[in-house]
């Protein structure tokens, strides 16, 4: 984690921490899921040794799911197919396809369509 978002996490956390003290209805029991959800924001802010984006998605799910269950907004009963979406998602975006796209170019120079089969015929 970087020092930006280290500090970003402590000074959330003591602003939160700073509002159940001052009676203004923060609750830090109630609201630690944004801890999650700043990790996981700023996962997407920092690029790996790749180029490409660090993958935080996860992390954002999940404290999402748990800062609306504590907020009794979606209990965490009814939000369990947002997980199969996120792995739909995940599946989507995830990094074998980012490999799968670098070998294809490096080895035709452009990516080919292909069809279900995979025979690099496009059908109508």
């Amino acid at each position: 984690m970087s020092q930006a978002t280290t500090g970003i996490l402590i000074i959330v956390v003591g602003l939160i921490m700073l509002g159940h003290q001052l009676h203004l209805g923060f609750n830090f029991g109630r609201y630690w899921p944004i801890i999650l959800l700043v990790i996981g924001f700023s996962r997407f802010l920092t690029f790996g040794d790749d180029g490409h984006r660090q993958n935080g998605g996860w992390l954002l799910l999940v404290g999402s799911l748990l800062l609306l269950n504590n907020l009794r907004i979606l209990g965490l009963g009814d939000s369990w197919p947002l997980f199969i979406v996120g792995a739909g998602i995940g599946v989507m975006f995830g990094r074998d396809r980012r490999a799968r796209d670098r070998s294809a170019r490096a080895a035709g120079g452009g990516s080919v369509p292909s069809d279900h089969l995979g025979n690099g015929s496009v059908q109508s």
